[in-house]
């Protein structure tokens, strides 16, 4: 389910996504490197094991090198851990700006049980223009992440 929001000119979009797993599998797949480069990106990108650099605590790092399958782009994404509720809650924070964000971006991942499935929300903005690629893109690599659970 994705629900875009327009905050006072910012735009920010809501994603949800159940997942037939365990609540700490899911949670897992967002922080174990080995489980991340399996489907972080959209279609048409990897993030090899080796560019993840994940130091697991408020103020820690939350560090990926996405690559361009077709032409070896790399696009290198930094965020900060800003709050960490171990296995029910991930907040990051990039300081990066570009012609998509206004300030600083927020990633925030929600983990809830839902009778042995888990129900995973995740918040993400401000953009500044039209974010229909970052929907996509989000997209696509939760349909990546489900595929793990197969």
């Amino acid at each position: 389910m994705t629900n875009p929001n327009d905050v006072n000119g910012d735009k920010e979009l809501t994603l949800t996504r159940i997942f037939d797993a365990p609540r700490e599998l899911v949670w897992k797949s967002w922080t174990n490197p080995e489980l991340l480069a399996k489907w972080w990106g959209p279609a048409g990108f990897q993030t090899p094991k080796e560019s993840i650099d994940i130091d697991l605590r408020v103020g820690g790092r939350f560090n990926l090198c996405m690559v361009q399958i077709n032409t070896g782009t790399e696009i290198w994404i930094q965020h900060e851990i800003i709050e960490l509720v171990e296995p029910r809650l991930l907040v990051l924070r990039s300081e990066e700006q570009t012609d998509l964000r206004l300030s600083a971006m927020i990633t925030r991942v929600q983990f809830d049980e839902l009778d042995g499935k888990t129900k995973m929300t995740l918040y993400n903005g401000p953009y500044s223009k039209e974010m229909n690629h970052a929907i996509s893109g989000w997209e696509q690599s939760f349909d990546k992440l489900g595929k793990l659970f197969k």
